[in-house]
C-alpha cells in the first residue's frame, strides 16, 4: 500500500487510513500480554500486535538501521559492544528485569539498548499511530538529547504501515520482535517493537508521505505533552547518556567484547592500550551501576503499576 500523492499533514495520514476500515488517530492505555514467540520464548507484547507504525521526520533512501548507517571503525564497533555489555550489566540489577527472568521471560537487552540510543541492527515500530506521529513530526538534537517540533511547511515527513501480522515472522532475520513492557517504562511507553534488519536490507514497506505544517507538529507536541508521555523519568536514560558522552566503561565489558572479537588486536592488553588512545576509560568496576535509591524508586514505581509483583528482596 503505497500512496504517490502527498497528505497535506499527518493527520490526513490517519484519516485516509481510518476510511479504508483501519484505525485512525488513536493512543490506548498500555496493555501487554505474555505470548509464546518460539520454542522456550515468552514474552510481553503491546497489544494489539497489529496495525504497526512508524514515523520518521525525513525520507532516507535506503532507510536503515543505526548499526548500518555510514561506515564504522573496528574501534566503534568494538565500543559499540562494549556499550552494550555494560547496558546489560546494569540491568541484570534492575528488579523488574530480575521479575521477568524469573517468571521465565526472555528479556531481549538489545532491543532494549536501542531505545537507549546504542547503536543496533533494528529499526522502531510501535502500535500506536500517537507514538508514530510523534516521531514523525519533531527534531530530534543530538547535543541536547531533546525534540522540538518541526515548524516548517517546505519539507515531508512519512509514516510507514505494516497493517497485519505477516512481518511477525520470528524465525527469520527480518523479523519483528515485541520490546514493550520488558522492564524499562520508556519502550513500554513508546508500544515498541523491532524489526531486525540485514545489513543491505532496506526499511521499504507501505507508507504514506505528509508535508509538515506547525499546525499539526504543534498539536501532536500538545497531545504528548512534550513528548514527556514517551520519555518519562528512566535512570537508564541518564546512565547511557553519560557513558556516551565520557566514554566510561567497565573492563570486564571490553573483555567480553574482545573476547568475541580477537582479531581485533593482538592481546586484550593491547586492545585496551588502542581504545584508550581513542579516548576510552576503562573502571575495574561497574559505573553508572543503580543506586539503592534508584532501586528504591523503580521497586516503589512497580509495585503501584502491577500490584503483586516481585517483593522487597531487591532493596
Amino acid at each position: 500500500m503505497i500512496i504517490e500523492e502527498t497528505f497535506p499533514s499527518v493527520f490526513a495520514v490517519f484519516d485516509y487510513l481510518q476510511s479504508k476500515g483501519w484505525g485512525g488517530f488513536y493512543h490506548t492505555n498500555p496493555h501487554f500480554e505474555v505470548m509464546q514467540l518460539a520454542e522456550n520464548q515468552l514474552v510481553a507484547c503491546p497489544m494489539p500486535m497489529n496495525p504497526l507504525y512508524r514515523g520518521q521526520s525525513a525520507i532516507y533512501t535506503p532507510c536503515k538501521p543505526s548499526l548500518y548507517r555510514g561506515n564504522w571503525t573496528k574501534e566503534q564497533s568494538l565500543e559499540r559492544l562494549i556499550q552494550l555489555n555494560d547496558f546489560k550489566s546494569i540491568l541484570q540489577v534492575n528488579p523488574q528485569i530480575k521479575d521477568l527472568e524469573q517468571a521465565g521471560l526472555v528479556v531481549n537487552y538489545e532491543a532494549l539498548a536501542q531505545h537507549y540510543g546504542i547503536a543496533t541492527n533494528m529499526m522502531d515500530m510501535t502500535n500506536s499511530p500517537l507514538v508514530a506521529a510523534f516521531f514523525a513530526t519533531t527534531r530530534y538534537d543530538a547535543v541536547s538529547d531533546s525534540y522540538s517540533p518541526i515548524l516548517n511547511t517546505v519539507s515531508k515527513g512519512i509514516i510507514y504501515f505494516a497493517p497485519t501480522g505477516d512481518f511477525l515472522n520470528f524465525s527469520n532475520n527480518n523479523r519483528i520482535w515485541p520490546i514493550g513492557q520488558e522492564a524499562l517504562r520508556r519502550p513500554g511507553e513508546q508500544r515498541a517493537y523491532a524489526m531486525v534488519m540485514d545489513e543491505y536490507s532496506n526499511f521499504n514497506m507501505a507508507h504514506f508521505t505528509f508535508w509538515h505544517n506547525p499546525e499539526s507538529s504543534l498539536r501532536v507536541w500538545e497531545l504528548t505533552k512534550g513528548g514527556q508521555m514517551f520519555f518519562p523519568f528512566d535512570p537508564m536514560a541518564e546512565k547511557v547518556r553519560i557513558m556516551k558522552k565520557y566514554r566510561i566503561y567497565s573492563l570486564d565489558a571490553l573483555k567480553n567484547a574482545y573476547n568475541l572479537n580477537q582479531d581485533f588486536a593482538e592481546s586484550f592488553k593491547d586492545a585496551r592500550q588502542i581504545m584508550e588512545k581513542r579516548g576510552c576509560t576503562f573502571l575495574s568496576h561497574l559505573p553508572f551501576s543503580y543506586t539503592k535509591e534508584e532501586i528504591r524508586y523503580i521497586t516503589d514505581l512497580y509495585h503501584k503499576m502491577y500490584p503483586g509483583s516481585f517483593g522487597n528482596q531487591f532493596l
